[in-house]
């Protein structure tokens, strides 16, 4: 019988299948070979590095085309070791990085898929998530266009497109716990050879160490957790010793990590999220905590080094005094109020803060320090966007938030699993931003994302596999 869809005469190729085939994909390489050899060809001393660094972008690249959950997971993956990243795989044009053209080829990966492809079967409802984060995007676009594409430090309007775009492929793509696995993983091995690095690399005297391979020890701080989260949820859907085994130990390095960096925030952080860990009993139930947490408990402290305690000590010096770093907060965070009170609306445009900040701070801040960032998520909205851009970005993240803790609240497994590790990885974030200015970070918005399609699991039943011996990886819930 011949198979129609095929058929050049009736019109309806399966692009798809055409699209996504091996063919399709080997000829994709072969053009791509051949150009890299013409460009790399005329190289220098470092052709070799420039073909291996193109080989993977193309290999990386195709694999989210053809798998669309995989580009989400490189896309998010990236984010702890963005430092070599930069060096080593070539910028696109017009996408300015890997990492956004990753993002671009997982949405045309998406499209042909939802398109072409029946046993995809993507289930696109409006939520909540969409509408504030859109209303947030416009707003901060359309009161101050010149800050968001010409004025301000970077296109912003670009910016949050590409942030837009993860949450929704966050929401969409990850359907089932197998593909929040994939995630998982991919960040979490990502974020502990960054933390290794951190590890054996950091010097206390000089900062610029302290951040591993993501490039900055408070980002790395919180990068670190993340990957401890998701080694803590893994090792609970394991079965062979060895893995969870493995999994244990990369608990144990990424905190490590933690304290590599030296963030305050950071450990701060940590104990929140072992707290929660342990009141919920989500991953672990009863005594079987108790041990764990106490060696890890033992080990923090053993590598603790000793600039950190210091730092620690004056941080609540400084607290009292005003001074110090916290000091210098205080001062930005001021700064950031008069720039609200004097643009309360529509505040002083998206991106401002460090260009407006001689401005209104000059009296508070020593003449170096007029040129930093908010260290403030919430400030640096408020100040930027005005009230209405606060309460909108506000409605974002709280949205996120409330539909993990509600399907959480389901217990419904695994879902109720999956939830609360995702609510843990977002309030990472949500509270992490008092203290640094994460509210363009790709991991905080693709948390929401997930929050977004957790949404379907409030009003859906799961069914299990019989005979599966993972029954967790067979679960689907419509969207």
């Amino acid at each position: 019988m011949i198979d129609r869809r095929f058929s050049t005469n009736q019109h309806t190729i399966n692009w798809q299948r055409v699209l996504t085939s091996p063919l399709f994909l080997a000829v994709i390489v072969t053009l791509l070979s051949i150009l890299l050899g013409m460009r790399v060809a005329r190289g220098g001393q470092n052709a070799f590095l420039n073909l291996v660094s193109y080989a993977v972008a193309a290999v990386l690249l195709l694999v989210a085309l053809h798998r669309p959950v995989w580009g989400l997971a490189f896309t998010l993956a990236a984010l702890p070791i963005i430092d070599p990243l930069v060096d080593l795989l070539p910028n696109l044009p017009v996408l300015t990085s890997l990492v956004a053209g990753l993002g671009a080829v997982t949405l045309s990966g998406f499209i042909i898929r939802a398109r072409w492809d029946p046993k995809a079967n993507y289930q696109i409802r409006l939520r909540p998530q969409y509408i504030w984060a859109a209303l947030f995007i416009g707003w901060a676009i359309v009161t101050n266009p010149g800050a968001a594409v010409v004025d301000g430090t970077r296109n912003w309007l670009w910016t949050f497109i590409q942030l837009f775009l993860l949450l929704f492929l966050a929401s969409v793509l990850l359907r089932t716990p197998r593909d929040h696995k994939i995630v998982m993983v991919s960040f979490a091995i990502a974020a502990t050879l960054s933390a290794i690095f951190a590890v054996t690399t950091s010097q206390p005297e000089d900062p610029s160490t302290l951040g591993g391979l993501a490039g900055g020890a408070n980002t790395a701080a919180r990068y670190f957790l993340v990957g401890f989260v998701f080694w803590s949820y893994l090792q609970q859907e394991i079965n062979k010793p060895i893995l969870r085994l493995t999994c244990q130990v990369a608990t144990i390095i990424t905190i490590i990590g933690v304290a590599a960096t030296e963030s305050r925030t950071g450990l701060i952080l940590v104990f929140i999220i072992l707290l929660l860990m342990v009141v919920s009993g989500r991953f672990n139930r009863g005594s079987r905590w108790f041990l764990p947490l106490l060696l890890i408990t033992i080990i923090l402290l053993a590598v603790l080094p000793t600039q950190y305690l210091e730092s620690l000590t004056s941080s609540a010096y400084d607290l009292q005094e005003g001074t110090g770093t916290v000091g210098r907060r205080f001062g930005l965070w001021q700064a950031g109020w008069r720039m609200f009170m004097d643009f309360p609306v529509q505040g002083i445009g998206i991106g401002q803060f460090p260009l407006q900040l001689a401005q209104f701070g000059a009296d508070l801040l020593p003449p170096d320090k007029l040129v930093l960032g908010a260290h403030n998520s919430f400030v640096a909205v408020l100040s930027e966007t005005g009230l209405v851009g606060f309460i909108l970005f506000l409605a974002t993240m709280l949205s996120g938030l409330v539909s993990l803790w509600r399907t959480h609240h389901l217990d419904q497994f695994p879902i109720s699993n999956l939830a609360f590790t995702w609510f843990l990885v977002l309030l990472v974030f949500f509270l992490g931003g008092l203290t640094k200015s994460d509210q363009i970070d790709k991991m905080m918005w693709a948390a929401v994302g997930v929050g977004a399609g957790m949404t379907g699991y409030l009003h859906s039943r799961s069914e299990i596999a019989p005979g599966d011996d993972q029954p967790s990886s067979t679960v689907t819930a419509e969207y």
